[in-house]
């Protein structure tokens, strides 16, 4: 059993803790700026960059039609007109020109590496030459006691490090999510200039302590 990230067309995102946001990008947006979340589930992010910056256009999309749903009604009750929604696969976006793009929480679903890879590839494709990519995501932390032997599992599963099976409260799987590793981080270094990194401790969306990375990047081809 293997998952990739077309399973979360139909899971409830519920997330313990609240989600985190994009603050750390914001104050840096230029005036009148273009931004697009991918995975933006039912669009929290989106609005709330829309609220801050009436200057800025917002696009947010996800592969959840029912959460689009949702972040179309929020939108409208809101009265947002700066920002919109689309039920859009993230590795089927053409080439456009965003000032900026946000991944919350969205590397994590993609575990398989050809599809997280495409991805990447994605990101740099929607950003225009001097746009800046701003991700927070889950890292691969060995000695935590709640994943160790998760991530164990996947292992022996043939499955690719860092990956591990999530579980609804009764047992019963749900989806294959993916922490990053050293290597990991390497390969974004490596596509993508990283202007700014941080480490910090969150939560799951269980709400179980884990390690994160907050990161500001830029493409580095800008042909």
């Amino acid at each position: 059993m293997i998952g990739n990230h077309r399973d979360w067309t139909s899971i409830t995102y519920e997330p313990a803790m609240k989600s985190y946001g994009a603050e750390g990008l914001i104050a840096r947006l230029p005036r009148e700026a273009s931004v697009l979340e991918i995975g933006c589930y039912d669009g929290a992010i989106s609005r709330s960059i829309a609220r801050q910056r009436p200057d800025t256009r917002v696009f947010g999309v996800d592969i959840n039609e029912a959460a689009i749903a949702d972040a179309q009604a929020s939108a409208r009750t809101e009265r947002l007109e700066n920002v919109r929604f689309e039920m859009r696969d993230a590795l089927e976006l053409p080439a456009a020109a965003f000032d900026a793009v946000v991944t919350i929480r969205v590397l994590t679903c993609f575990p398989e590496i050809d599809e997280w890879t495409a991805l990447l590839q994605s990101i740099e494709r929607c950003l225009r030459p001097a746009g800046e990519w701003h991700a927070i995501d889950f890292q691969f932390d060995v000695h935590n006691p709640v994943y160790a032997d998760r991530y164990a599992a996947g292992e022996r599963a043939g499955w690719r490090r860092g990956n591990f099976l999530v579980r609804k409260p009764c047992g019963q799987p749900l989806f294959i999510a993916h922490h990053h590793t050293e290597e990991d981080l390497a390969l974004l270094r490596r596509q993508f200039l990283i202007d700014r990194f941080r480490r910090f401790e969150g939560h799951s969306m269980n709400g179980n302590p884990v390690a994160m990375f907050e990161q500001t990047a830029r493409r580095r081809s800008v042909a």
